[in-house]
């Protein structure tokens, strides 16, 4: 799990030993926001920086007589080994065997940016220009070309000649677009498997896809059917069989995917499900709980975030932590 200290990057076990020393750079967004009156500390990192499947996405230091000169965009592997230094080329989360690398070009009146994959090595795959490339997911990927989203495979072949003005990922073998203001789903062969019907939709989770028909939310499931109805003010996508969503009433809680709550309270704010746990607002402090609604970790935090693999960040005592799963501080980041 990647960490900060003196504002480099390094990465810890399970048990928050280091065992990648902090020494990357990358596009950390350090936040400052107020929940409920209070200063909260935090930060964000692109998802390049964590490992997914073996590899990280960084930036490291190219450094003369203690003096930063440039930045050196390289991926490395969970020892800490770098497996390809691209210089000034920077890249995106390595998926599916392939990354997204982001270049400049220089044209005849002004410089552009451009996208193209390469593998882990960094040798060049596909080798279009993009005017933007998304990860690949289930063999396909969502670029941009000409102002207008496709989608192309793992050759670079488009999968059909449409383009959208709006589109997802793949997510599941089915991807959101957007067809004359509505929206559907299409399949990996670029076949449209649910017609554009809903005024806004998300990605499939969990078999299950978060739709909204203009006033409220519903869930469909992969025939396009409405498994739940328009009825939440808000909703999450379902996550290990639950999805947190709220009513009409200030209720906020979970429902499994009949629609069926399966606990509900006046939480004033409600996670996702990763891992067993989700973190819930009751009374002004955050906890975890589980399936059921039983509390596994106490309300004690000021704000908390979902689990990832198996950290989750919690603020308190004016400094921003990670927890494990038994509620065990295991690094606290001084800020």
């Amino acid at each position: 799990m990647p960490i900060i200290a003196d504002g480099k990057i390094g990465f810890i076990d399970s048990t928050g030993q280091l065992i990648i020393q902090p020494q990357y750079s990358s596009y950390i967004e350090f936040t400052n926001f107020k929940y409920r009156n209070k200063k909260i500390k935090s930060f964000n990192l692109p998802k390049q920086a964590y490992f997914n499947e073996g590899y990280a996405s960084l930036l490291k230091a190219d450094v003369l007589w203690f003096i930063v000169i440039a930045y050196d965009n390289i991926i490395i592997n969970e020892n800490g080994h770098t497996s390809c230094n691209m210089g000034g080329i920077k890249h995106g989360q390595y998926s599916d065997g392939l990354i997204a690398m982001v270049a400049k070009n220089r044209g005849l009146r002004d410089e552009f940016i451009y996208y193209n994959y390469c593998d882990n090595r960094g040798y060049d795959i596909i080798s279009i220009p993009f005017r933007y490339a998304g990860p690949f997911v289930n063999g396909r990927a969502l670029v941009l070309k000409d102002d207008n989203f496709s989608y192309i495979d793992k050759t670079g072949t488009f999968i059909n000649k449409s383009t959208y003005s709006r589109a997802e990922s793949f997510s599941e073998d089915l991807a959101a677009v957007m067809v004359d203001d509505k929206w559907g789903f299409i399949n990996r062969d670029g076949e449209m498997a649910i017609s554009p019907q809903f005024v806004r939709a998300q990605s499939f989770s969990d078999g299950m896809a978060r739709v909204m028909d203009g006033k409220a939310f519903g869930f469909i499931d992969k025939n396009g059917k409405l498994i739940i109805d328009y009825k939440f003010v808000s909703a999450n996508e379902f996550s290990e069989g639950y999805a947190s969503v709220s009513d009409a009433d200030g209720y906020k809680g979970f429902i499994d995917k009949e629609g069926n709550w399966t606990f509900k309270d006046r939480y004033l704010s409600v996670g996702n499900f990763k891992q067993g746990l989700a973190p819930v607002d009751y009374n002004g402090k955050f906890g975890y709980v589980d399936y059921k609604g039983n509390f596994v970790i106490q309300p004690q935090y000021d704000f908390a975030e979902d689990f990832l693999n198996g950290f989750a960040k919690v603020y308190y005592n004016d400094k921003l932590h990670y927890i494990n799963m038994k509620g065990e501080v295991i690094w606290t980041f001084d800020l």
